[in-house]
Parts: structure tokens; sequence; C-alpha cells
């Protein structure tokens, strides 16, 4: 009697232990990267993702501001006309326009263009060449390139700090109404302008000068230089 009850323990716990190992079976989750089928529920594997079909975030390089790309190229010419070194200013002179000296801020068809190799050696040069014509006498302005300078180009301290610097502004322009933008109406321009300072002259004194630029194969280039004074 005593060996049939350790019998009959004996199948309890292996049939206890059957159960378990059943239960574990049916609780362990699927397999990663699978799914079940909706017609049989068995387990299928879930197809690899293409790299090249996922979309993709493209971010374009940014477009230099227009502002400060003329600034900091107006600046550097200020320098170069400032300390007279015309022969570093080819770089920046517009390859086949040019760059236009105009003695007053009404731009005249009379205005002389020269090129950037013409700019170069203008300094040397002793001829006298018609710029235009002087404000009030209507007189021929007949210049030498060094004496146009002195006068209608670097005639004031356009380096100091108290100068206003405007991008697409005119301050002043006296009775001599600026025409830039119709001259040039796909350029963008950078003015260096000095407050009059003689009470005698009651501010009538003031001077500027206007780099005019223009774009060419994606840069800036120069294609103005525009002096400003007061005018009758």
């Amino acid at each position: 009697m005593k060996k049939f009850t350790v019998y009959i323990l004996c199948c309890c716990l292996v049939w206890v232990s059957c159960q378990r190992k059943e239960q574990q079976n049916t609780a362990t989750p699927p397999p990663p990267n699978t799914t079940s089928s909706p017609a049989n529920g068995e387990p299928t594997a879930t197809p690899p993702t293409d790299s090249n079909t996922q979309s993709r975030s493209v971010t374009m390089p940014a477009t230099p501001d227009p502002q400060s790309v003329i600034v900091k190229q107006s600046n550097e010419v200020l320098v170069l006309l400032a300390q007279k070194k015309l022969a570093e200013l080819m770089p920046y002179i517009h390859t086949t326009k040019g760059v236009r000296f105009s003695p007053y801020s009404h731009i005249n068809t009379k205005d002389r263009i020269l090129q950037a190799k013409d700019v170069v050696s203008a300094t040397k040069d002793t001829k006298k060449y018609l710029w235009g014509e002087f404000d009030g006498s209507g007189e021929p302005m007949e210049l030498t390139f060094g004496d146009y300078y002195k006068r209608f180009v670097y005639d004031k301290d356009y380096q100091n700090p108290k100068v206003r610097k405007t991008f697409n502004k005119i301050n002043d322009s006296g009775n001599s109404i600026s025409n830039i933008k119709t001259v040039f109406p796909d350029a963008v321009f950078y003015e260096y302008y000095v407050a009059g300072s003689n009470p005698d002259y009651g501010g009538m004194d003031w001077g500027s000068l206007t780099l005019v630029w223009e774009q060419e194969n994606g840069q800036w280039k120069l294609v103005g230089i525009v002096h400003g004074q007061w005018t009758i």
C-alpha cells in the first residue's frame, strides 16, 4: 500500500511539471520582426525596409544675405579708395559693364565709364577727359582722373566712425534727385554719408559716396561710384 501511494505521488508531480512547461511555451512572445498571418495565425517574417525608399529631409545651403555681402565688399572697396590702391579694385569691378563714375546724385548719360584695366592705370594718366558738366555753370567737366578723384570720389573722410552708412537708401541728394534705381534697376547700393559740419553753410556742406553693385555670374560686382553733394 505504501508503494502504491508513492507511485501515485510521483505521477502527480510529473503531471504538474508538464502543465507548467506547456504554460511557459504558450506565454513566450513571438520573435521580433514577425507578424501573424490573418489566414492561419502563423507568424510570418516582416520584409526588410529598403533605406532608399525612406523619405529623407534635404537641407539646401542657405543663400547669402545680399546686404551682408554688399556691406562687406563695400567696406573693402572703401579702404582701397581711401588708400588709392586702384590696382586692387580689379576683382570687384564688373567685367563687361565696367564702373560708371558719377559726380552728382543724378546720374547722367555723359558720366564716364571705365573698364577694370583702365581704372588700374588711371592714376598715371595725365590726360583730361570729359566727366559731365559742372553743377550751376553747366561748363564741361574736363579733368584728369587724379583731379576728378580728389573732388568727386574720395573728397571727405568716409571712414570716419560718424559716417552714416545705409543699404539701398539715399540720405540726401539736394536739388539733384537720385536716379540710381532707374539707371541700375537690377542693382543694390551702399552709401556713406557725411553730414554738414560748417555752421556758415547751414548743413549744405554734406557729401556722400555711393557704391553700386550688380550681379555677374552669381557674384556682386561694382558698376557705379556715385558722388553726392549739395547742388543748385
